[in-house]
């Protein structure tokens, strides 16, 4: 499940470092541009062309996760289900209140799989298991500790924990490809799955594996848990947001004091010394550091290109092509994948950037700046941000959220404790009643206590 937007703005994937002037031609990041004027006030025709949004499911689930694939797991008293787009609850099993309590400070996705596959779970055995949704049959019986992790044609199942976990790769009808120890469920992305000593079909090394289970990169004299600190087997999935260029996973190694990047065929992409682990390379690119580790540059992950150079105090985000930087003065700004400034280094923070529109701060109010830097909504804000795929906004009122058009129209009142970005045409929200999430995983979670009860809200024109 994504993070809560309430929480967007404290879970950054900070990188303590950054920003990117030099190679874009321009002079000192704080001295561009000016700030533009207030816009216009809203005219009733801006009102008339706002989208709307209309409540489509009712606020009575005890949890719920995002729609994917026309289904979204929700949870109503203690029974755990789906719910399709016309609010329709399939219910699955019986669930216990800790294991509900998890669910609310845990973000492991409960979807269903593109081969409509979902992990079901055993009260009696406190097991868990894989059925189909469709027909209901057990393609894998409740004996596992957790859920599984169903995609790329493979159900990936843990036993034990730590480090005497040991995983289980099937096919989607149950059968066993192969088996192995180490960090298998962890790294499992893009089809590309990290073992140790696996087992299933004679005595293989140590590697990177496919789903077929042919082994991708050997590990020599490197263990799975000495070097999983390090984060030697984390799967990264690629894709440039800008020119699509072909998806390949990009992978990472720690080797002898530098990271070597590798493709998802296993060949060599590039070394570096200098490459910087703090920031989610998703979206192919990477960070590099410079020799104090004081600041940093972005790297392309596909090639090794330096996009920047290591000139930045903190690279904050990246969507839609754009990063959110701050300078080494602190003053934050936004620039493209390409290295040009688009938003200047003006302002006190931002946001994940949006389609064409930005969220930023400048004192202690928030408005909304085009990609040029233009101002579209004055600075009155107590706090937004801009979704990644929808002409919207989130705004916060006195701790509660709403919905906001990118005119300036409020498409809800902040009432909301929860709110997520649209999937599917439908937005889950979670009410400003709180849930205690119990002592015992304080500790373990970043998240604030969970909304007492959860439904969708439907983005139309």
């Amino acid at each position: 499940m994504k993070k809560l937007l309430a929480l967007m703005m404290l879970a950054c994937l900070a990188v303590s470092l950054l920003p990117l002037a030099a190679y874009a031609g321009e002079g000192a990041d704080s001295g561009e541009g000016a700030l533009a004027a207030d816009p216009a006030a809203v005219t009733a025709a801006d009102t008339a062309a706002a989208p709307r949004l209309v409540p489509a499911i009712p606020m009575e689930y005890d949890y719920a996760q995002e729609f994917s694939g026309g289904y979204a797991f929700a949870v109503k008293g203690l029974t755990a289900g789906y719910l399709d787009a016309a609010g329709n609850f399939t219910a699955c099993y019986e669930i216990t209140q800790d294991l509900l309590d998890q669910f609310r400070v845990s973000e492991f996705s409960m979807a269903i799989s593109g081969e409509g596959l979902y992990p079901w779970y055993d009260k009696d055995s406190a097991g868990w298991g894989v059925k189909d949704f469709a027909s209901g049959k057990v393609i894998l019986e409740a004996g596992y500790p957790g859920p599984s992790v169903c995609r790329d044609g493979r159900i990936v199942m843990n036993q034990g924990s730590g480090q005497q976990a040991f995983y289980e790769v099937f096919d989607t009808a149950g059968k066993l490809v192969f088996s192995g120890d180490g960090l298998a469920g962890f790294a499992y992305s893009h089809g590309l799955i990290a073992v140790a000593n696996p087992a299933g079909a004679g005595d293989r090394a140590s590697g990177i594996y496919d789903t077929q289970g042919e082994r991708v990169l050997e590990l020599k004299d490197v263990s799975v848990w000495e070097s999983s600190r390090l984060l030697p087997y984390r799967a990264m999935t690629f894709e440039d947001p800008l020119e699509r260029m072909n998806e390949e996973g990009v992978f990472s190694l720690y080797e002898e004091g530098n990271y070597t990047f590798y493709n998802q065929r296993g060949q060599k992409v590039f070394d570096q010394n200098d490459y910087y682990y703090g920031f989610n390379a998703a979206m192919g690119y990477t960070l590099h550091q410079d020799l104090d580790g004081r600041t940093l540059g972005i790297t392309r992950m596909w090639d090794g290109a330096r996009i920047t150079p290591a000139v930045y105090g903190q690279v904050k985000y990246l969507s839609n092509g754009k990063f959110v930087i701050a300078d080494k003065s602190g003053k934050v700004g936004i620039k493209d994948v390409q290295g040009n400034t688009r938003v200047p280094f003006l302002y006190d923070d931002a946001a994940i950037p949006g389609k064409g529109f930005n969220a930023v701060k400048l004192g202690d109010q928030w408005g909304v700046v085009d990609d040029e830097g233009k101002e579209l909504l004055p600075f009155r804000y107590e706090e937004l941000t801009a979704d990644s795929s929808e002409a919207l906004l989130y705004y916060q009122e006195n701790g509660l959220w709403g919905h906001l058009a990118l005119n300036g129209t409020r498409l809800t009142e902040p009432v909301y404790g929860e709110i997520y970005s649209p999937e599917e045409g439908l937005l889950l929200v979670g009410s400003a009643d709180q849930a205690q999430v119990p002592e015992k995983y304080a500790e373990t979670t970043s998240r604030e206590p969970a909304s007492a009860k959860y439904g969708f809200l439907k983005l139309g024109e």
